[in-house]
């Protein structure tokens, strides 16, 4: 009995050191793969880049960017049924995007679920769904838009028809899965579970996180959602435009022209990595080396388009440190005194 407060310290201290690992892992690969980028820049093409930048475009993408996640808060607190007040949901949303793309996903994810649960009172379980069911309304609404825009630019992916065609694949079956998490509900998940195991599947981590999401899924009362579903799906489509655009416009700002249906597939193939947790510092590396790629496709070689993406990586993170700053001031403005009332008034 005297060892046993020693071993929770150990434990602890072993779970750090291994999620420190994996953190220096990531960030590791994000950095190898940003230098690929790297090498590909001219000194020559970037001075052209930035002679021929349209900082006009530089507003509207800060507006939008900020549009995007008083969207993206709006949704949170529909989804949260209006228990948290609008501006503390606003709140929590920009600590979650500030830790989310500047430092890693998972961090922006638990940073919403503990202040929620620790300054709200909101169970661990419903801010757990609230993320999830945000992550299941955006796929709703991708897969029909990602469809359309391959189809409008197909003669020019063909070539690479398999990434185009494997994304939808994938966003189908989680999809399909979800939704048959959230009709039947425990039995499926139970099915899913043997099924998982019974191939050897279900030892892994990540699987288990899957199955941890769409249980908190399936706990969600449907019928609270119906009334409430085409609003959330117009606002999922309103994210995804703002956020289309937002991209959009950073690209602009350094004299990339291109159709907006073509910045639509290359920002969704982008962004797709970070749904799952394998990225650091909003998608440092990862999704800069596939906009490299993916811009090829369209003939922007890629000593014209890594200085670009270079570019934008730094208004990106200029943009957030932007929020971080307000959100700072904000915290640490005086509040107004509540003045008492004298009881002999």
């Amino acid at each position: 009995m005297a060892q046993e407060p020693e071993r929770q310290p150990t434990a602890r201290s072993q779970e750090f050191r291994k999620g420190l690992a994996l953190f220096i892992l990531k960030l590791f690969l994000a950095l190898l793969l940003l230098g690929l980028v790297l090498s590909k820049v001219r000194l020559s093409e970037a001075q052209k880049v930035l002679q021929q930048a349209s900082w006009g475009w530089l507003p509207l993408y800060l507006a939008i960017f900020f549009g995007n996640l008083w969207i993206v808060a709006w949704r949170y607190y529909l989804l949260l049924k209006r228990q948290v007040a609008f501006p503390q949901v606003l709140s929590t949303v920009a600590l979650q995007t500030i830790m989310g793309n500047l430092v890693f996903n998972v961090a922006g994810f638990a940073t919403f679920v503990a202040t929620m649960r620790g300054k709200y009172q909101v169970g661990l379980g419903q801010g757990v769904s609230t993320l999830v069911a945000a992550r299941f309304l955006d796929l709703l609404v991708w897969l029909p838009v990602f469809l359309g825009a391959t189809w409008m630019v197909w003669p020019k992916v063909a070539k690479v028809s398999w990434l185009p065609l494997s994304a939808l694949s994938i966003i189908s079956l989680v999809i399909l899965v979800a939704g048959l998490a959230l009709i039947f509900r425990y039995k499926f998940l139970q099915g899913l579970n043997g099924v998982l195991n019974l191939l050897g599947f279900g030892r892994w981590h990540w699987v288990k996180r899957v199955l941890l999401a769409l249980q908190t899924l399936a706990e969600e009362e449907p019928k609270g959602w119906y009334p409430q579903v085409m609003p959330l799906l117009a606002w999922s489509l309103f994210i995804l435009l703002t956020g289309s655009m937002a991209y959009y416009c950073n690209l602009r700002t350094f004299g990339v022209h291109l159709s907006y249906v073509t910045v639509i597939f290359v920002y969704f193939l982008c962004i797709l990595p970070t749904f799952i947790p394998i990225v650091v510092l909003g998608g440092l590396g990862v999704t800069d080396i596939s906009g490299l790629f993916l811009f090829g496709l369209f003939d922007l070689p890629d000593y014209t388009m890594a200085p670009v993406i270079i570019g934008a990586r730094f208004l990106f993170y200029g943009a957030n440190f932007l929020l971080f700053l307000l959100y700072w001031t904000l915290t640490r403005w005086p509040k107004p005194r509540q003045r008492r009332e004298d009881p002999h008034d």
